[in-house]
């Protein structure tokens, strides 16, 4: 092995393997040292230099040698945001005594041995304010914490040993992780040890006996629960028919956000159309023409045209694709020739049980029977139809094998004809290639298939399903519409698959929440059944009768206190807490709705007086009134763990920043508003190194981040 003739000329290793290649390429003149009886200063030139810069990579910039303090002068000190450490250095001759084969020790069995080391040190350490410490003499370390600043015992702290070359490159992923710029960048200090600085104190929650306690839900919870369940959720669900005039009240159309162009325009101006113009949209029925037109194509439909390329709806989680998608077909389509649109709808999540196995001829199989179940009237299952989808291979078979048997034995070709037709029906892939050449060239029709909600699966299903459909397009001349995450997109755009296909893509964004929430609170207000009286019992014992008329004036008060002028806190706190998201936006409100912190008595009843007298004010919900209600819903004490609103500072797990999830917050929030819409998502190893420039802990940041997406306050691709 070669040996450098003088370790300053070796360049800086750029990754661990670099270092310990540098380290077993140095071993012998570090080991040549050991026979010269070199001054302190030339240890520290020679040896501890080369150590923390060449294989420990720490930069000048970092450093700063020969400090002085109030007690003299230390050798080194260790500079980066939110970690310091000194360095006592020792002449190489000058042994450390430490126990044998012991790896981490208390401080308090290392000062026996050693008393005029650590004092030094530790003098060194409270002189600089800078708790941490390493003493060296070139071959062996000691690394550890030499004074608290919590009022504990600093002789009880781990300190971490390494007794020689040979120790060091045994043991070097645990030596560059403690020591290394990069390994106390990645743990804000010692890795051994980083637990220890990691104290919060007890939770005021913890303290209280009865801190899981709960109260009963308002009384008229039961009484709403049906209205809310059906009306503040999905507007179309696989569970439930759809209802016509639910979704014509309910439905945000383009009438009512014509204010909102101008800012979507601006969000999409600069998107490059890589693959063809993605199409900003928001429920507009300038959107449903456009797209009817492209299904459509022209009167020509059926005569061997090409396909419209496969549709793709993009759009951030609970933005209304599915309602959009829902919308258009069993409605907007429909209104006016549904005969021109055999359509079959596919919701993703109904895989959800045999997603990792699910195989394309499964998704086949689905729509062949949802079709059968739908155009009964095609009867694309009888015997008659069959032999028409399938002509031309019945016809090579007859003028085959099949000649003499049709001729002279009708029965048996029958029989062998019914066989041959089943085992092609098998095949569901190419059965529903051959059912919609079918409908295109004997019906005119062209069929659509939409496969809904595959954003809510990974990256790799959402590519399977991007193949499917595709390949639906170009073998069996389906109109084909998918939904993706918005993320996933703008990621593979121009990589494969997205590259080699060729898609229209619309962008479908929120509504404003507001008008959302508006329209569904009117329909309630109608929908609130007229029948008999009901009795609840309410808190103090009383029997309170309840009856329709009280819902619907507690319904009427809450939508007149939310939309009253001036008096928008509470929508804007629902738009800007599930911003893009109009489902959980909902589900906030229904929370809200059912709460037994939200007074049922004092808003009914305070409504109905206020109502009957001239020129008197309704009662307002307050925004701290709706908070509670949310916040708590029927906990008496607020519990982040369980809480619709979080607590942005309680630290993750390990943690002891409070501001760290604001200051992310933050970060993302200015880079978007300087660099826009189509470049919000940030890349996450940038995130890191900034933060971990500031003297955060890496890891850290990473469970910070990870909690963050959890609460849903950021997205990811």
């Amino acid at each position: 092995m070669d040996t450098p003739t003088t370790l300053s000329t070796v360049e800086l290793p750029p990754s661990i393997e670099e270092a310990f290649k540098l380290l077993q390429r140095s071993k012998s003149l570090l080991e040549s040292y050991r026979t010269e009886d070199l001054s302190e200063t030339d240890t520290r030139s020679k040896i501890i230099d080369f150590f923390f810069k060449d294989i420990l990579g720490w930069k000048e910039e970092h450093i700063k040698r020969e400090g002085s303090v109030a007690r003299g002068f230390f050798d080194y000190r260790f500079n980066i945001p939110g970690f310091n450490f000194v360095v006592e250095a020792k002449r190489n001759f000058q042994d450390i005594k430490l126990p044998p084969t012991q790896k981490h020790i208390q401080l308090k069995f290392f000062a026996t041995e050693n008393k005029q080391i650590w004092e030094q040190t530790q003098k060194y350490c409270i002189d600089t304010g800078v708790p941490n410490g390493v003493i060296t003499n070139g071959h062996q370390f000691f690394i550890g914490q030499f004074n608290n600043n919590d009022g504990t015992d600093w002789r009880k702290n781990r300190c971490l040993v390494f007794d020689g070359l040979k120790d060091i490159e045994d043991r070097f992923m645990e030596f560059y992780t403690n020591l290394s710029l990069p390994g106390i960048v990645h743990h804000g200090g010692y890795s051994f040890n980083y637990s220890q600085s990691n104290r919060l104190g007890p939770r005021i929650l913890a303290s209280l006996t009865d801190g899981d306690k709960e109260i009963n839900r308002n009384s008229l919870s039961g009484h709403l629960q049906p209205v809310i369940d059906r009306l503040f959720g999905e507007m179309f669900s696989s569970d439930i028919a759809d209802d016509l005039d639910f979704v014509k009240r309910c439905f945000v159309d383009n009438e009512e956000t014509k204010q909102n162009r101008n800012e979507i325009d601006k969000l999409f101006a600069d998107v490059p159309p890589s693959l063809t113009a993605i199409v900003p949209a928001r429920h507009t029925s300038s959107l449903n023409k456009q797209i009817s037109y492209e299904i459509k194509q022209d009167e020509k439909i059926a005569r061997d045209t090409l396909p419209p390329k496969p549709i793709i709806a993009i759009g951030s989680k609970g933005s209304g694709k599915t309602t959009f998608i829902n919308h258009l077909f069993k409605f907007k389509f429909t209104e006016t020739r549904p005969e021109d649109f055999p359509w079959v709808y596919i919701d993703f999540r109904e895989y959800q049980d045999r997603i990792e196995n699910f195989e394309q001829s499964a998704i086949a199989k689905d729509i062949i029977s949802k079709i059968y179940a739908r155009y009964g009237g095609y009867n694309l299952h009888t015997f008659a139809v069959l032999q028409k989808i399938y002509e031309k291979e019945i016809r090579l078979k007859n003028e085959g094998g099949w000649s003499q048997l049709k001729q002279n034995f009708p029965t048996e070709y029958h029989t062998r004809l019914i066989d041959y037709l089943d085992k092609l029906q098998e095949d569901y892939d190419a059965h529903l290639i051959a059912i919609s050449n079918h409908l295109i060239k004997d019906r005119r029709k062209r069929l659509i298939i939409i496969i809904d909600n595959t954003d809510q699966f990974s990256d790799a299903i959402q590519e399977r399903v991007f193949l499917f459909a595709h390949a639906l397009n170009r073998t069996a001349r389906c109109g084909v519409v998918i939904s993706l995450r918005e993320g996933y997109y703008y990621k593979w755009r121009n990589a494969p698959p997205f590259d080699a296909y060729e898609s229209n893509v619309y962008h479908i964004s929120a509504p404003p929440y507001a008008q959302v929430l508006g329209k569904r609170l009117d329909y309630a207000i109608a929908s609130v059944n007229e029948k008999n009286s009901t009795t609840s019992i309410s808190d103090d014992g009383k029997t309170i009768s309840i009856r329709p008329a009280t819902v619907q004036n507690f319904l009427k008060l809450i939508k007149e206190s939310l939309f009253t002028p001036g008096n928008t806190k509470i929508v804007d706190f629902l738009s800007f807490t599930t911003h893009t998201n109009i489902r959980e936006g909902l589900r906030i409100f229904k929370i809200f709705l059912t709460s037994g912190h939200t007074d049922v008595a004092d808003v009914a009843l305070a409504g109905t007086a206020a109502k009957s007298g001239k020129g008197a004010i309704l009662p307002q919900i307050r925004l701290f009134e709706f908070l509670r209600a949310v916040g708590l819903q029927n906990k008496v004490y607020y519990n982040h763990t369980v809480s619709v609103i979080p607590n942005l500072f309680f630290p993750c797990e390990g943690g002891d920043s409070h501001f760290m999830k604001i200051y992310i917050l933050k970060h993302l929030e200015l880079k978007r508003s300087d660099e826009g819409e189509i470049n919000k998502y940030q890349p996450y190893t940038l995130i890191m190194a900034l933060f971990a420039g500031f003297g955060f802990k890496s890891y850290l940041v990473q469970q910070e981040i990870a909690e963050l997406l959890k609460l849903g306050l950021i997205d990811s691709q």
